[in-house]
């Protein structure tokens, strides 16, 4: 059975990124080589060439293929309070609490402040979340005392809070406290009306 064109440049970048992905974890975003990379598996430098654009395109590749991930539930329809205890299920259930989890974010986080492209095309891809988020948290608008961008913005910032600190002090950030985060989180921004503030 002939090979596809496709399937076999699928594959090619899928050895590229696992190749990658160990030598980041063994040198660092900054320091993993394109030399390097190409060695380990197996291929010449213009293998990258011919499926990423650059060093950044193929660490953008890396993270997309290997960072941790919290996939959230959203349920239309729900009162924000209760979209954010589906929230904090969520994070409870798929928070990664691996020092090395967490190394590796922090990793991609210090090389892109340091990378141009890499930097640009991460912050595309944050720009993506949280239009996504805004629209999703559209539906609350009336109740919230930010925008609905804003509050998706928070919702990221709280997770990745909760990331770093659950390596630092897993005893501490448990399913109770990532509770207690989320709801203290939609409270806070969450408009007061009059027999509230009576």
């Amino acid at each position: 059975m002939n090979d596809t064109a496709g399937g076999k440049k699928a594959r090619t970048q899928a050895r590229l990124i696992e190749a990658a992905y160990e030598e980041v974890l063994e040198k660092g975003f900054a320091s993993a080589s394109l030399d390097a990379i190409a060695r380990r598996a197996g291929m010449t430098k213009g293998a990258i060439y011919s499926n990423y654009r650059d060093k950044a395109q193929l660490m953008l590749a890396v993270r997309d293929a290997k960072q941790p991930r919290v996939r959230l539930r959203f349920e239309v329809g729900a009162t924000l309070p209760r979209q954010m205890e589906l929230l904090a299920d969520s994070v409870s259930e798929n928070l990664p609490r691996s020092a090395s989890a967490s190394r590796f974010v922090a990793d991609y986080h210090r090389y892109a402040s340091a990378d141009g492209d890499f930097n640009v095309a991460l912050q595309a891809q944050y720009a993506r979340m949280f239009d996504r988020g805004a629209a999703f948290f559209a539906a609350y608008a009336d109740e919230l005392t930010v925008t609905p961008h804003t509050f998706a913005v928070m919702v990221q910032l709280l997770i990745q809070g909760l990331m770093y600190q659950s390596v630092l002090t897993p005893d501490v950030v448990s399913e109770q406290v990532i509770r207690q985060a989320f709801l203290a989180l939609s409270e806070g921004a969450r408009r007061r009306s009059g027999a509230e503030n009576a």
